[in-house]
């Protein structure tokens, strides 16, 4: 909700709209939240624990995880 709950601030505040005007968007206001929603549901079953995070998972029996480590490792030494 912080990409609708910005575009309600800015609508208010900065071009100063009001409850009415907010009601006829309010459909497009909730969706990015459900979107956002649905793809992380449905990304559930390609995901894999790990001690620190979660990863996309291997094919069976697949003899290269070069894959698996740029998902794995990127994000996280990125943020570190």
């Amino acid at each position: 909700y912080n990409f609708t709950l910005c575009l309600y601030y800015a609508l208010v505040i900065m071009y100063g709209w009001k409850e009415n005007q907010l009601k006829k968007i309010r459909l497009f206001l909730h969706s990015p939240s459900v979107v956002g929603l649905a793809l992380a549901c449905a990304g559930i079953p390609f995901y894999d624990v790990d001690y620190f995070g979660c990863y996309i998972q291997p094919y069976p029996l697949a003899s290269d995880f070069t894959l698996v480590s740029i998902f794995a490792f990127g994000p996280i030494s990125f943020v570190i």
